[in-house]
This record gives C-alpha cells, structure tokens and sequence, in this order.
C-alpha cells in the first residue's frame, strides 16, 4: 500500500514480479518515478501499439520483405521458442543468411547477416521494438490474427 493526497492506494498486482517495492510512505513523485520503470508492454494493445519498421542498418528492406513472406507461411502458434526460432533458422539460408551465428562469425562475408538478425526484423515487426521479452511467447498472447495482420502491414509497407 502507499499513501497518496491521504488516500491509501494498493500496490498493483504485479508491481513486486516487476522489481519494484514500494514504501509505506511513498509520495506521488516516488510511485510515478517507480512506475516508470515498469517495462512498456504497449505493444498488446491495438489503441496503443506504435508501428515502426527502421530495420537494422544491416538489413535491407528486400530482405525483410522477403523473410516476412516467407515466416507467414510457417508460423504456427503452438510451437515452442525452438521450435518457433527453428523455423527462423529454416529460412535464414534461402535469403543469404546464416542460420547459426557461430558459421555467421566463422565467415561473415559469406552471409548477409545471421538467424538472429532475422528474428530482430520480426520483434521490430511485431512489437515496434528491438528489444523485448521473449518473442515466442509474446506472439503465442498476442494471437495468430494479430500478428499475421502486423506482419501484412509490414510487407506491404517495407
């Protein structure tokens, strides 16, 4: 619980989970300051997903484009991460990407770039981030629907 204006408030379900303890005495500018450190999870809701597409600098738009159209194809919602990033890593050599990152490093110059920088286009895609939890998991939530329609709009966008 923490006072605010005289008014107790309950702690948030989950505020804890998120590294955040409150104090008994916690003012106003403490509980936002603390709030602000909660993880943005904006993207699991249509109203405020904020779509943006600026790809790595070293992908190019083609490639994307291209790995997207193919990633729709096989997406499916019940694979686990390996399996999910399995289907990624399938598709890496068919654009000029390596599948491991580790055959990447051995020969860079063979590759456009490696599997993970595949699975960055399609976090950017998804969530409108480069950086997120886990990416697997976030689509199985999000649903089939919403993100083969996020996906769509990139393509035909990129």
């Amino acid at each position: 619980r923490v006072d605010i204006g005289g008014r107790a408030m309950r702690c948030p379900t989950g505020m804890s989970d998120a590294g955040i303890a409150f104090e008994a005495d916690a003012s106003a500018a403490l509980v936002v300051q603390k709030l602000l450190q909660i993880p943005d999870f904006s993207y699991f809701f249509a109203e405020l997903y904020k779509e943006d597409l600026t790809l790595p600098e070293n992908i190019e738009p083609a490639d994307a484009k291209a790995f997207l159209q193919k990633y729709k194809t096989l997406y499916n919602t019940s694979d686990d991460r390996q399996q999910w990033f399995n289907v990624i890593k399938s598709i890496a050599p068919e654009i000029g990407f390596a599948a491991e990152t580790k055959q990447y490093k051995a020969d860079p110059a063979s590759f456009k770039g490696h599997a993970g920088d595949l699975s960055t286009v399609l976090r950017i895609v998804i969530t409108g981030r480069r950086n997120t939890p886990d990416l697997c998991s976030i689509m199985q939530v999000l649903g089939y629907d919403t993100c083969i329609a996020r996906i769509d709009k990139a393509i035909n966008t990129l």
